[in-house]
């Protein structure tokens, strides 16, 4: 509802001052708070209209000097398109009333038959039509723009959706083609560094081992891009089961003894629980926690110590891999765990890798319902985190 103490600004267009005397005194007489403003003519009413941008309502004659019948309206809409209008007609006028009321004029009076209160209800009841008519545009303009919107957002996922599908299938055939030809040649060299065809020099089996090494890098390459491919796919399924987590990972730092003391690195293990049981796949968190502790390896110079320990909350397992390797920087830590991206330290260049282990290692938790988060301190290590329920 409008405000009763607001003040009205109202333009009277009246051919004749008699009519237009009447309607100020009525209202002046009403009690309400009005700003005034009179005018003759179509023109000058138009002048008024461009000049104050703060009138509220337009009460005119049906017929002017300069404008007749439902010219008076269209050209007054044409001008004050945003004004509600109240006609004045006479007697004979009505039908011309009703008709530029039915073209969008908000109400009409017969001039000689509307009383204070019907003059003052009628100025009210077009200015609250009006504002009302602006409200249902406006949320109906702003309904369309949200539709537009979320059709365009809609439009624009199923094409994201359909080039990461793209993308996925692209990876996964790419690897699948590769991997065969890849096993074939690392077959045969294997053939042939095993005397099949024949004794070898010490320079042919030299080349051959780094041949057959060089493939076993590139097959362990294409491996990981078929299992990102069928973890980004949706298909991807983990077969779990209740295990002790303690012994997965005495197992995995059992296997990886041997590469850590020939790079004279420690390894201390620490548990709070002897048994800590969990829902998991046990073959992928193996790989999981493999690829920390490779991880943790690879970035730990020599002579330093990496320890992992699990502890235990009521219904949560934390299993922290911690290294006193090069670290990390902040502004590298926000994409540790993105699909293909390399962190650049003073050591990654001496290891090769596709990116894809640590996106791959969070992919797996996150499936499992956990969590995986990086800490570090460039200089100083990184403490990268797994979190399960148990």
């Amino acid at each position: 509802m409008l405000e009763a103490t607001k003040t009205i600004r109202l333009v009277i267009v009246a051919a004749h001052a008699a009519d237009s005397d009447f309607i100020k005194s009525t209202l002046q007489s009403s009690g309400g708070a009005y700003l005034i403003l009179e005018a003759t003519t179509l023109e000058q009413a138009a002048r008024m209209v461009r000049a104050d941008k703060l009138i509220d309502i337009i009460l005119c004659d049906v017929t002017l000097p300069d404008a007749k019948a439902l010219k008076t309206f269209q050209r007054l809409k044409r001008v004050a398109a945003n004004l509600p209008v109240v006609f004045l007609a006479g007697k004979d006028e009505e039908d011309l009333a009703i008709s530029a009321l039915q073209k969008g004029a908000e109400d009409y009076l017969l001039k000689g038959q509307f009383d204070q209160s019907t003059l003052v209800r009628s100025i009210r009841y077009a200015m609250e039509r009006k504002k009302y008519q602006h409200e249902v545009q406006t949320a109906r303009s702003n309904s369309r723009a949200l539709r537009l919107h979320s059709q365009m957002l809609k439009e624009k996922a199923a094409h994201l959706q359909a080039l990461g599908e793209a993308k996925d299938d692209f990876i996964a055939l790419a690897s699948h083609q590769l991997r065969t030809p890849v096993s074939g040649v690392r077959q045969y060299i294997s053939m042939l560094r095993e005397g099949y065809f024949g004794d070898l020099t010490d320079a042919q089996k030299q080349m051959l081992d780094v041949a057959y090494e060089s493939s076993d890098r590139q097959l362990r390459i294409v491996d990981d891009l078929l299992k990102v491919a069928r973890v980004d796919s949706g298909y991807f399924e983990l077969k779990k089961s209740q295990t002790d987590l303690v012994s997965v990972v005495k197992e995995v730092i059992s296997e990886h003894t041997q590469q850590i003391e020939l790079k004279q690195q420690r390894l201390q293990f620490k548990t709070v629980r002897p048994e800590i049981m969990a829902n998991i796949d046990v073959a992928q968190f193996r790989i999981v926690i493999e690829n920390l502790l490779d991880n943790a390896h690879r970035y730990t110079p020599a002579g330093k110590t990496i320890n992992i320990t699990i502890g235990y909350k009521p219904g949560r397992a934390i299993i922290d891999v911690k290294d006193e390797g090069v670290g990390i920087s902040k502004s590298d830590l926000q994409k540790l765990f993105q699909k293909f991206r390399r962190i650049i330290n003073p050591l990654s260049e001496t290891f090769g890798g596709t990116g894809l282990g640590l996106y791959w290692a969070k992919r797996i938790i996150d499936l499992h319902g956990g969590s995986l988060e990086a800490f570090s301190t460039v200089g100083k290590g990184s403490i990268f985190s797994v979190s399960l329920d148990a």
